[in-house]
């Protein structure tokens, strides 16, 4: 590294990994937020990174485990329900991930995770206006973040109506050109 004292600074580690998420490179992101988590298991910027990529990866145990652990820690935050509706989302209970994720963002409105996942698991159900719906009040609350007009864009496409979904996606792609989708 041109830095050699950032090579093992948290927030410069995860950094990166939030930018390996960002070009799809889950397993080196999942790797650098596990070894920032040995040390630090509550660092709430890399537990989002690395519940992001648990999902993105399948690993459905991990996920139940950081779930189980912030919920019986932390039962006021809305990053520990967030986490245990990573894992019902993961293992297809929507239902109950969207009962998580309500209750995140119950305690936290602004927590802008927990409205994009909530609108992943409506449309995992077909739920296409609700989705849009949910994405929208994230495209406001996450301001400058290109995932929810991304995820509305493709919703839109998903019901027909291509003009709203060709606004969307170019909003989406003006704000992250490094986004292949």
């Amino acid at each position: 590294s041109k830095y050699p004292a950032l090579s093992e600074n948290s927030d410069f580690l995860v950094a990166r990994a939030e930018r390996l998420t960002n070009i799809y490179e889950f397993e080196e992101s999942y790797r650098i937020t596990t070894h920032i988590l040995k040390d630090d298991p509550f660092h709430s910027k890399a537990l989002l990174v690395h519940l992001a990529t648990s999902v993105q990866l399948k690993k459905k145990a991990e996920l139940y485990r950081i779930g189980h652990r912030l919920v019986g820690a932390c039962p006021d935050s809305p990053l520990s329900w967030y986490a245990a509706g990573c894992y019902y989302y993961c293992v297809e209970k929507q239902e109950e991930a969207r009962r998580m994720f309500n209750k995140s963002t119950s305690l936290d409105k602004q927590f802008g995770h927990a409205l994009l996942a909530c609108g992943q698991s409506l449309a995992m159900e077909g739920e296409r206006d609700h989705a849009i719906a949910v994405y929208s009040v994230a495209a406001n609350v996450m301001k400058g973040c290109h995932l929810p007009k991304m995820y509305i864009g493709l919703e839109y496409m998903l019901t027909g109506n291509y003009n709203y979904a060709a606004n969307s996606l170019e909003q989406a792609k003006l704000m992250a050109t490094y986004d292949p989708v």
